[in-house]
């Protein structure tokens, strides 16, 4: 369920992108602003995982060491 409501936002914000790019630059504007949505969606989908890892200033675990 999680996938599908994902994926639904994602399809509304290229959609919205469309319509503003169309809206504002035409047909050629359209394809701009896909092409930015396509490339942000892209980025996010490769690096979200490592962004909100070093937001957090995660450390990997050392098994060996004890806990404090």
């Amino acid at each position: 369920m999680n996938t599908t409501k994902t994926f639904i936002l994602l399809a509304a914000m290229v959609g919205l992108f469309g319509a503003i790019g169309y809206l504002a630059g035409g047909v050629g504007g359209m394809v701009i602003a896909l092409a930015v949505a396509a490339a942000m969606n892209a980025f996010a989908y490769w690096n979200a995982d490592k962004m909100v890892l070093s937001h957090y200033h995660a450390q990997p675990v050392d098994m060996n060491h004890p806990a404090r």
